[in-house]
């Protein structure tokens, strides 16, 4: 067994154990937010099952592209759930939040899905990267033109929230 599939599977453990810790938590009065954590913490340990499949030397194909595809799902999925956490008040609603950043979650909603169920964002065939000390090789699905993009805009979806974060942080909230 490599590191990479034992973080993986520690990842994955922890974040379903705090999932269902905080499901529970959520079902108690004003402890709504609870449910956006717990919905963050289970797309967490999603991604991670994905990066697990990922690392497992003797698969078919077919399993690395279906990994590849669930990892933008569920990465698409967590993003966009940092906008009620970061945005949407102390109750982290996304009714909470401003008409714009709702606007942006769900498009996100609707383009990363989509992609992630079709594939179109993938091109045929998988390649390796081989980590020598850590005695792994990552399976990885080549992306194309669309595939790059997205990526782009995953990474600018999670920059808003985190600058919302960083931000409220520097204005003194200590409680985020």
């Amino acid at each position: 067994m490599n590191v990479a599939l034992l973080l993986s599977l520690f990842t994955a453990t922890v974040n379903l154990t705090a999932a269902a810790a905080h499901f529970a938590i959520a079902r108690a009065p004003g402890r709504a937010s609870s449910r956006t954590f717990a919905l963050l913490a289970l797309t967490a340990a999603l991604y991670s099952i994905g990066n697990i499949i990922g690392t497992e030397p003797s698969l078919p194909n077919w399993a690395y592209v279906l990994a590849a595809r669930e990892n933008y799902l569920f990465a698409g999925l967590h993003i966009v759930l940092w906008y009620p956490w970061a945005l949407g008040g102390p109750d982290a609603r996304f009714s909470a939040m401003r008409r714009p950043w709702r606007m942006l979650c769900m498009a996100a909603l609707i383009v990363v899905p989509f992609l992630s169920l079709t594939g179109l964002h993938l091109e045929r065939g998988t390649f390796e990267v081989v980590v020598p000390w850590a005695h792994v090789t990552y399976h990885y699905v080549r992306t194309n033109l669309l595939g790059e993009a997205l990526g782009w805009l995953l990474f600018a979806l999670l920059a808003i929230p985190y600058g919302s974060i960083v931000r409220r942080f520097l204005r003194g909230e200590r409680v985020l």
